[in-house]
């Protein structure tokens, strides 16, 4: 039986270290470091179907690899926001279907209206729909953030943006770069705010949910020995704290001004 990616091995190539293509991650539930070889790591047998596959690495994974290889020759490129429709859509199918993808396999899919299979059973007129439906709705971000700044991956593949009154999903493609599907509801001046800090979205890519336990480490965090190891692991609680604690903070604020509000699981 195949081995399928329920987090697509191109996307998390980035935060791969030689030798061995091994990605090295931190684990919440045991405080400890780790590392695994990505052909393993988010993925398990049986997940789609060999045509569903083909479709994901056509339409969506080939167009966005296509975008990111200008990063292997500069990797403070910028990636502005696409403008052709092809990019376009398979970042918003990136974005949309990975929900689907991570219930799947995590055997919650169940209460979906269709698998994954039968939606991409369409071909490429299904990740036309994808993409018109986030043209319609929401405004695209295709963010850089600064080499100091790294971002985590984690086994939940988003990670969180929050403003007052709106909580939307991010998606690392590199250490340096993510993007976001922001609804048209949400004023862009907020949405700027939030973007234009750095470490803030450095922090929220840590992952804020106590039902993340595992976060892959962007190469500059792997740290180089136990001595290290001990700094970095405090650090990275101490993130992880802040970022639930400010997210946390806006859901109240949120409440009190009549606004969506939320809590942090």
């Amino acid at each position: 039986m195949a081995n399928d990616h329920y987090i697509s091995r191109f996307l998390t190539r980035r935060w791969e270290v030689d030798p061995g293509r091994r990605l090295h991650f931190f684990d919440f539930e045991t405080s400890t470091f780790g590392s695994d070889g990505s052909k393993a790591l988010f993925a398990d047998e049986g997940l789609h179907s060999k045509e569903t596959g083909e479709t994901m690495c056509r339409f969506v994974e080939q167009p966005i690899a296509q975008l990111l290889r200008q990063l292997e020759k500069n990797p403070r490129a910028s990636l502005a926001d696409p403008e052709d429709w092809r990019t376009f859509r398979a970042l918003a199918a990136l974005h949309s279907l990975q929900v689907q993808r991570l219930l799947e396999a995590r055997g919650g899919g169940g209460d979906l209206a269709m698998t994954l299979d039968q939606f991409l059973g369409d071909g490429e007129s299904a990740i036309d729909a994808v993409g018109h439906f986030a043209r319609e709705r929401f405004h695209m971000y295709v963010v850089t953030v600064p080499l100091h700044e790294g971002l985590f991956f984690t086994e939940a593949a988003y990670f969180p943006i929050a403003t007052v009154g709106a909580v939307f999903l991010a998606l690392p493609l590199s250490p340096q770069h993510f993007m976001t599907l922001a609804p048209h509801t949400v004023e862009e001046s907020a949405i700027s705010e939030v973007l234009q800090t750095p470490s803030l979205i450095s922090g929220l890519s840590i992952g804020i949910g106590t039902n993340v336990l595992r976060v892959v480490l962007p190469p500059a965090m792997i740290p180089a020995d136990e001595a290290e190891a001990e700094t970095k692991r405090q650090g990275i609680l101490l993130m992880r704290s802040s970022a639930r604690r400010f997210v946390e903070l806006l859901g109240r604020a949120s409440a009190i001004a009549g606004l969506d509000s939320w809590t942090v699981p």
